[in-house]
Formats: C-alpha cells, structure tokens, sequence
C-alpha cells in the first residue's frame, strides 16, 4: 500500500508479552506452554 509519505507508515519493532500465573506446578507449565504456542518461542521464566 502506497502512503506517499513514508512517516505514515506503520512499523513494530518490538512485541512484549507477559502473563502472571500466580503458581507454580501444573499451572505454570501450561501457562508456559500457552505463551510457546502464541509467540512461537520458548518462554523465560523470571522470579
């Protein structure tokens, strides 16, 4: 799609996704498998 002028053009350059479990075990691991399925990465666990 042609804009004319290039400052109306969209770009991303960076997605963050974050999701609170507020457990651990068996929640977790399908919360962390969820988040692989949506962005296609391995999640990083943070504390």
């Amino acid at each position: 799609m042609e804009l004319g002028n290039p400052m109306r053009e969209i770009r991303i350059e960076k997605v963050t996704v974050n999701m609170g479990v507020g457990e651990g075990g068996e929640k977790l691991a399908k919360a962390e498998k969820l988040l692989e399925e949506i962005t296609g990465q391995k999640p990083v666990r943070t504390y």
